[in-house]
């Protein structure tokens, strides 16, 4: 960890990089291609200390195209594995005068430091800021190379004043030194770019790649923002690396301006990119602990939540709602669980703007979050071995403590962490598990080994929100001292409410679980087959339904989120062009279900009010078919309602299936301002009719020579009352 007094020197860099989101520039130019010739060294030895700069000799060094390295398909000039690789491009600036300022891009495997004739400029995975790595020195873990599979290099902004200082009018050099994380790694890549911002309209070098993104304009923003600066440095995948962040937060109704002070924190932090399907988006999500002037952890309050040190940042990409996770957390939290708290933000990063963020709780131990007995390595014996644990089911990542139970389930120990827990703690927890299976395969009482409640509330958030990763992956479970296992809190739903083109994930109706269930091992399969346990689901689901679940509370959340994140989702998806597009695993696009899923093809949202509309339009189906499966009784209605209920009916249409028409019939109880909706299997609403109607019957033609055969559904609503049915057109 640096000196506070060079995080103070970095802090004053930090601010007169922000100017640099308004400086004029007319259009940006590329210099340097990775398939440019470059000279290079193969690390077998270490090269002349004056290797990165102008005046160095390179006539004895190999010549050839980037990318330079090995495996993975993506070099243009192959080379035995190695440790280390140097390579060096000499480039003509006709007048740096005219240049404001430049972005340096690179696709790597494993890490890399680069300097800008002879002064480093970025750097990611090895060392720390102005060391020199040696010749032979591995990388601190791995990183994937990301072009080769559809993904966009690593970027670095070099400010104005930066640019200024080193790229000079005439012959510039551009060094680069790239380091595997082992001799025997499968693979190491070198692709670079240098793009310089113009001032003038004149043309001089070559147009920028395809993905290229300059810089982009932001100053202020409704919601916080939150500034972070590597150095330079490329944040990893682990582990974390030092870097400095500071929120600009003045509170609820007030404009946020990137100049302002940071009056929220403005201090140390670790940080690395966390995730695993998500680690090749654009859009990274991190991790972060807030850390003191040494390094240690430091517990803060930020945004309003309690204080601890470790928090997520979650980036939003392929769910372009943006508000799944928080929905979800939001919406558990109101069943009287802990969940991870949420605050939308906007991110600037190395200065560069990075879009609409959650800043959210990390999952651990600690009195406001997950609330367990903190245990000490002494704690061997009963009770005191009893708990707290917290443990989840998940992939398997390398480091992780695993206990494997006798039926083949395999869990993962999160707390204690592991280097705390003890042999005697793991082995006590994982009888007490094959304990509670041996009870509950055998047909016993397993409500002595779990909160019930708990697993009842996790399935329904579940099966409500279709969440494909659900019982099977992120799921957490803790138990508390002399406590039973409770199956919270719940974490990653991204994939889930429509946003799946596999599991059915895309579909408003049909079950979840029976998905997974012949090849997953998870407790609900077996817990559904006891009549006790699903009419508690059922009990519950009608509970909940007439308040937290209730549609109108949850439309409501989502359209106080749609009016807060108005203005920032527009430069979130100005910054990234992905609206209309498909990004794994979105349904509704051709590429939906290209690995075999049956899922729809036909075109998703292309707008974020269309994203958003396709969220409530799921969740209004889900909600339907969860009513009836779960014999959800709607005479919990208040008496007024209960006695338009009455006389309020929808038939089946007729003729059913049908062709290119069909009339659907209803009956009104009284004067009413009816609505039918008509929509398909995804929840996208295809048709609406609004009539205000006498009491009596009713019907309408429905003429749908425009739809495609299959499965709809339709919608009838009147105040607070509605009937759903199903339709089937076949042509």
């Amino acid at each position: 960890m640096k000196p506070l007094s060079y995080v103070r020197a970095v802090f004053l860099t930090v601010l007169l990089f922000r100017s640099g989101f308004s400086q004029e520039v007319d259009h940006w130019e590329t210099v340097i291609y990775a398939g440019d010739e470059w000279s290079f060294f193969v690390g077998i030895s270490e090269p002349a200390s004056d290797w990165n700069s102008l005046s160095f000799n390179d006539s004895s060094w190999a010549k050839g195209a980037a990318g330079i390295g090995y495996g993975d398909d993506d070099d243009e000039t192959e080379i035995d594995p190695t440790i280390s690789l140097y390579m060096r491009i000499k480039f003509v600036i006709e007048d740096a005068d005219k240049i404001s300022n430049s972005i340096f891009n690179i696709d790597y495997d494993d890490a890399f430091v680069a300097y800008l004739n002879g002064m480093e400029i970025a750097r990611s995975n090895i060392g720390e800021t102005g060391d020199v790595p040696a010749y032979n020195q591995t990388s601190n873990g791995l990183h994937e190379a990301q072009m080769y599979y559809g993904g966009e290099p690593d970027y670095s902004y070099l400010s104005g004043q930066k640019t200024s200082e080193l790229l000079k009018t005439g012959n510039n050099i551009l060094a680069i030194q790239i380091h595997n994380e082992s001799i025997t790694s499968s693979d190491m890549s070198a692709i670079p770019f240098f793009s310089v911002g113009i001032k003038d309209d004149s043309f001089t070098y070559r147009n920028v790649p395809s993905w290229f993104k300059p810089p982009f304009n932001f100053d202020s923003s409704n919601l916080p923002i939150i500034i972070i600066n590597t150095g330079g440095e490329s944040i990893p995948y682990e582990p974390k690396i030092d870097a400095q962040m500071g929120i600009v937060n003045n509170g609820s109704g007030n404009r946020n301006y990137v100049t302002d002070f940071y009056n929220e924190y403005d201090g140390h932090i670790g940080i690395e990119v966390r995730g695993q399907s998500s680690l090749g988006f654009e859009k990274k999500s991190y991790g972060l602990e807030t850390r003191d002037s040494l390094g240690e952890n430091l517990n803060v309050s930020l945004l309003g939540m309690p204080k601890e040190n470790d928090w997520v940042l979650h980036g939003p990409y392929s769910d372009k709602s943006l508000m799944r996770n928080a929905l979800t957390y939001s919406l558990a939290a109101g069943l009287g669980h802990y969940a991870p708290r949420v605050q939308f933000c906007e991110v600037v990063l190395n200065d560069t703007y990075r879009g609409v963020y959650v800043f959210t709780e990390k999952i651990k131990r600690d009195d406001d979050r997950v609330n367990v007995t903190k245990m000490l390595p002494q704690d061997i014996n009963e009770p005191e071995v009893t708990g707290g644990y917290i443990f989840k089911k998940d992939k398997v990542n390398e480091g992780d403590n695993i206990i494997s139970l006798t039926r083949g389930l395999e869990l993962i120990i999160t707390e204690p962490k592991n280097d705390n827990i003890v042999p005697e703690q793991t082995t006590w927890l994982l009888n007490y598990l094959n304990s509670f299976e041996n009870v509950l395969y055998g047909n016993g009482d397993y409500t002595e080994y779990i909160n019930v409640q708990s697993f009842v509330d996790n399935f329904l958030i579940v099966e409500f929100t279709k969440n494909i990763d659900g019982l099977r992956l992120s799921t957490y479970f803790h138990k508390d001292r002399n406590g039973k296992i409770i199956a919270s809190p719940v974490w990653d739903y991204n994939l889930s409410l429509g946003n799946a083109d596999y599991n059915d994930g895309w579909a408003p109706i049909g079950w979840y679980y029976p998905i997974i269930s012949s090849w997953d091992k998870n407790w609900w399969i077996q817990l559904l087959q006891d009549p006790a346990f699903y009419d508690s689901c059922k009990t519950r689901w009608a509970e909940i339904r007439k308040g937290q679940f209730a549609e109108s509370n949850i439309i409501s959340m989502i359209d106080e989120w749609v009016e807060l994140l108005d203005e920032s989702q527009k430069r979130n998806f100005e910054y990234y062009n992905i609206l209309g597009k498909y990004i794994w695993p979105n349904p509704g696009f051709p590429e939906s279900g290209s690995f075999g899923y049956d899922s729809p093809t036909s075109g998703g949202p292309t707008t974020w009010q269309e994203e958003v509309n396709y969220l409530k339009d799921f969740i209004a189906g889900r909600l339907v078919w969860m009513d009836d499966q779960l014999e959800y009784d709607p005479t919990s209605l208040d008496l007024d309602d209960r006695r338009e209920l009455q006389s309020f009916e929808l038939f089946q249409n007729y003729p059913n299936p049908f062709n290119a028409q069909t009339t659907i019939r209803f009956s009104l109880g009284s004067k009413s301002n009816i609505l039918i909706t008509i929509y398909d299997t995804q929840g996208r609403t295809i048709k609406t009719i609004l009539k205000a109607l006498p009491a009596g019957d009713h019907s309408v033609k429905l003429n749908t020579a425009d739809l495609a055969s299959g499965v709809y559904f339709y919608r009838l609503k009147s105040g607070s009352i509605e009937k759903n049915r199903k339709m089937l057109l076949l042509k």
